[in-house]
């Protein structure tokens, strides 16, 4: 974690990673009353390739002015062989047979204490191809919000839900499959693709 002043007394929180928690939380905490002077606070997450969504729902508590906020809702693939098996021929095991059967989890509540001092300056979120994960997470938790802030940069990556690493592969090679099917925590639309920001920035050879 890093902060950056820019001109105008505007502070940039730079996280190129939400791990591990404890350490960045402390970090956090040593530069939060500075934060205060700020006129605007900018959370740079272009770098940030994930770790423990529970820093990014930290940071949220200084960000959210209402008493409490959801997280995500989610979901995660019924694997069973019998019901597969006759999925073909009874209709109630049908969604087993066609790989849709799920079991669904509801958004979980995050109360935020009385004693937390939010900050109540316009904020903006910079994003990036590079932004996912517990990263994504966060953006995922406010994306349905009116009061959120503005997402500024290139979509996220479009990546989250509890990695499954397979590293079998010749060359030290690995892959990653997703086991959980990460829902918005209000339309319970799934996150099928990256976070596209308010306000695109192409990149140019300059």
């Amino acid at each position: 974690m890093e902060l950056h002043w820019e001109k105008d007394n505007i502070a940039r929180l730079v996280f190129n990673t939400f791990y591990p928690k404890d350490r960045l939380v402390k970090l956090f905490e040593s530069m939060r009353d500075t934060l205060y002077s700020a006129k605007g606070i900018i959370v740079d997450l272009r770098a940030n390739g994930g770790g423990d969504s529970g820093m990014g729902w930290y940071l949220l508590k200084y960000m959210i002015i209402d008493p409490y906020f959801l997280t995500y809702a989610w979901q995660t693939r019924i694997n069973s062989g019998v019901k597969k098996d006759s999925g073909n021929y009874i209709k109630e095991n049908e969604e087993y047979f066609k790989n849709r059967a799920y079991q669904t989890f509801a958004a979980d509540t995050v109360w935020i204490p009385d004693s937390v001092k939010r900050f109540n300056v316009p904020m903006a979120v910079l994003i990036s191809g590079r932004t996912c994960s517990a990263a994504e997470d966060f953006l995922i938790t406010l994306k349905e919000r009116k009061d959120r802030p503005v997402f500024i940069g290139r979509p996220s990556m479009g990546s989250t839900g509890s990695p499954l690493v397979l590293d079998k592969f010749p060359e030290n090679g690995l892959a990653k499959v997703c086991t959980r099917r990460v829902l918005y925590p209000y339309s319970k639309k799934p996150f099928n693709e990256g976070i596209v920001p308010d306000v695109q920035v192409n990149y140019t050879l300059e």
